[in-house]
Parts: C-alpha cells; structure tokens; sequence
C-alpha cells in the first residue's frame, strides 16, 4: 500500500516550480496530495524573511533555479516582477480542484513563460489557458469557500511544522526543498535512517545561544 503524502507549494516560489516537474515521478510510490499554501503566511508565523527580501540571496536563489533549470532541460522566464501576490493563482488552483492539471498550467505560466498574475493582460492569458474568461477567474478566487480553502491549507502546514516551501511531508518527515526530493527518494527505499546514531544527535543537539 502507497504512503500518503502531502506537497505544500506556492507558485511564488521558483523551486517549487522546479519541483512541480519532477515530483509526479513519485506518484508510484506515494499517494501524492497537491496542496497549495501562502508562503507570507508561513513567514510571518515563524518570524521569517523570504528569500526574496534579502536582496543578495534574492539574485543568488534566481541564479541558482535558472542554472539548475537548465541542467534539468526545464522551461525557465521570469515573472515581470517578483515577490509578487500569489493569492490570485493560488486560488484558481484550488478552484479546479489542485489537479496536477491545473498545478502546471499556473506555474507554467509565471515560471516557464514568464507572465505575471498583476497586469489583467496576462491574467487574461491564464484565464483563457483554464478555460475561463477573465472575469469567471476573478469571481471565482473571490468565492468565500475558495478563499478559506486556502487559509486552512496553510493553517495545516503550520500545523505540520512546514517553514518553506515546498515541502513533502510523509509520515510526519518533513523534506524541505525540491532538491531534497532525492533524500526523500533514499527514505522510501530505506537507504536513509531516521534512528541512526547521527540522525538521532541531531534531534537532540540544544542550542548555546540565540540571536537578540
């Protein structure tokens, strides 16, 4: 019988797009459920900055996802800008019910074409790809259900001990990033041990001091 997994992701983050093109490779193996989550909100829960507001990792981490798109032979654009509101997309996925589908078709369209989810033009673009015109997407991400689809999903990361995106949680192990996926590979062939002597001190190591 397959594990269950959940994969926490926002669009606004160009390693889960990365992630989104390999994690289906998976799905043999896990019972994967998309859930997409806003990652301001796991931020302001844990006292975080993003990534993209430290301005030198910011370009590092869109070095790094265009370098590593391309040694994956991934489709690779930047959005117009960025951080940008993710709410919009993040919505529209829900709305059709987080299929892969619909996962691809929105990532594609920031991190593979390069559009963005501001400018109604590009908007429209989306919409068209979903199968709708621009104004069924708007009211639709404007459907209460919808909105509080999205705030609970990212209550359960929370929840979950999720602190970025993306991540695969899998019998309470957490796997942060979508260049662990093959740590997680490892695990579900048993080659990686929790409850080994290394992995056991790390769960116990206290720290000296903290930071004021």
């Amino acid at each position: 019988m397959k594990k269950t997994a959940t994969w926490y992701f926002d669009i606004i983050s160009p390693f889960a797009y990365l992630q989104s093109k390999q994690i289906t490779s998976l799905r043999d193996q896990l019972d994967i459920k998309p859930t997409p989550v806003l990652f301001a909100g796991l931020l302001n829960h844990w006292g975080q900055l993003g990534p993209a507001e430290i301005e030198p990792k910011r370009q590092f981490i869109f070095r790094q996802s265009a370098w590593r798109a391309q040694c994956a032979g991934i489709p690779f654009t930047l959005p117009p800008t960025h951080p940008f509101n993710p709410l919009w997309g993040l919505r529209l996925i829900i709305a059709h019910g987080s299929s892969f589908e619909a996962i691809d078709t929105v990532f594609d369209h920031v991190w593979a074409n390069g559009f963005g989810l501001v400018e109604d033009e590009d908007r429209e673009i989306l919409a068209k790809k979903l199968g709708m015109t621009l104004k069924e997407a708007d009211d639709i991400t404007q459907d209460p259900a919808v909105k509080s689809h999205l705030v609970e999903n990212t209550k359960s990361a929370v929840a979950d001990r999720i602190f970025g995106v993306p991540s695969v949680l899998v019998d309470d192990q957490i796997f942060w990033g979508d260049d662990s996926q093959l740590m997680l590979q490892d695990w579900l062939k048993g080659d990686l041990d929790f409850e080994s002597e290394i992995m056991r001190r790390i769960d116990t190591v206290q720290a000296s001091s903290k930071r004021v």
